[in-house]
């Protein structure tokens, strides 16, 4: 009786590893089409001209002396860093100097794909393979996903750093392991030399530590974590400090004349109260579907871990969003597979109608993805590359 139901199960695994690849193929191939279309956007531009400065002096992170300064706010950006951490610039320059300028997009192409392996690694590890696999399905369809990882933006790393981490604490919590909690460490490091933001998926590798088991026993894993994270990301922020006096460059509110020279900052700024929710749902229905999970969590008194990741971002964004600090969705990319697996578990054993409404749901969202992403870019009306040529 032993071995057919051993069979068994290695012939699920078999059929789990191959839809999973299957599915990281397709999503790759998605995104391919990412190296046709020109990337002329704002952010994206800034980035290039980083990526061309770092890679002639390693040292020179600024703007300072390009012609793209020109056309940007210098209170801003007339600074002797630039005000993102620079890991980002940096595997960007690489991937540029070795295969050539126009395949620095596979940066974030890659980083995309493989928040699905991410993420599948993540609900594997919390509910098993087959809901693992649903919910890389589910973050797959993510059209919000989809736009960071075809454009020259730092989001689709973050997210994928940031569900590493999850990862590997739960691993290491696991395996009571010290080294992988040191692991974790230099990859939440990384995530903090990626965006401050990043900083917000340590209430989660808390929680994961803690949730269950002896606390007290536990509590020994926090010095190799924090030793991992504080030697990876503290010389960085040790430069900023010497540098501009400041550890984090923060900008919590957007000044009026900012807002008055550039009418789209103001619409990032100013944003109706009911954007919060409304956009969410109309520009990643996976949200949606994660709040009926999460909400249904509440009623019974459940905290999961994908609750708490998802929590860790939406709230503390959404409120510095409301406080006229600046919102743009994508910032809430990093909860994008904590939503997922919460969508996942909120359709787990359901009928196949919910199965194919959600799914039809999710792809419709998917096809908005792709017309933005890929087709008709409406971000890219004023590129500033058009604006430094014409000087």
């Amino acid at each position: 009786m032993t071995q057919p139901s051993v069979q068994s199960s290695r012939s699920s695994v078999h059929s789990s590893g191959l839809a999973l690849a299957a599915l990281l193929l397709l999503s790759l191939a998605l995104r391919l089409p990412a190296y046709f279309i020109p990337h002329v956007e704002n952010d994206e531009q800034i980035y290039q001209t980083l990526a061309d400065k770092v890679a002639r002096d390693p040292l020179d992170y600024s703007l300072r002396g390009t012609e793209l300064l020109d056309h940007l706010p210098r209170e801003i950006y007339d600074t002797p860093l630039y005000e993102r951490p620079p890991l980002f610039v940096f595997v960007l320059a690489a991937f540029r100097g070795v295969l050539g300028e126009a395949w620095g997009i596979l940066v974030p192409v890659l980083a995309g794909t493989l928040t699905l392996l991410a993420t599948y690694a993540v609900a594997r590890e919390l509910y098993g393979s087959e809901l693992a696999l649903r919910s890389a399905a589910i973050a797959s369809l993510c059209p919000l996903l989809l736009f960071c990882s075809v454009r020259i933006l730092i989001d689709a790393s973050l997210v994928l750093l940031v569900t590493t981490t999850v990862w590997l604490c739960l691993v290491a919590t696991r395996k009571r392991s010290t080294g992988l909690f040191a692991a974790t460490g230099v990859v939440l490091g990384l995530t903090l030399l990626t965006k401050e933001t990043g900083l917000l998926v340590a209430p989660v590798c808390l929680f994961a530590l803690f949730r269950e088991g002896p606390r007290r026993e536990k509590a020994r894993f926090l010095v190799p974590l924090a030793l991992g994270a504080l030697a990876t990301a503290a010389p960085w922020y040790l430069h900023v400090y010497s540098v501009l006096g400041t550890f984090v460059v923060w900008r919590s509110s957007i000044s009026p004349e900012y807002m008055e020279r550039f009418p789209f900052i103001r619409e990032i700024a100013l944003r109706p109260w009911h954007f919060y929710a409304s956009n969410l749902a109309l520009c990643a229905p996976v949200y949606v579907l994660g709040w009926i999970e999460g909400l249904d969590q509440a009623r019974r008194k459940l905290v999961s871990t994908e609750l708490v990741w998802g929590a860790a971002f939406l709230l503390p964004l959404t409120w510095l969003g409301m406080r006229g600090g600046g919102y743009q969705t994508r910032y809430l990319l990093p909860a994008v597979p904590a939503f997922a697996i919460l969508a996942a578990r909120a359709l787990q054993g359901r009928g196949r109608w919910l199965w194919f409404a959600a799914l039809v749901f999710l792809a419709l969202g998917l096809l908005t993805g792709i017309m933005n992403s890929l087709m008709s870019k409406p971000a890219d009306l004023m590129p500033l590359h058009e604006l430094v040529r014409a000087r």
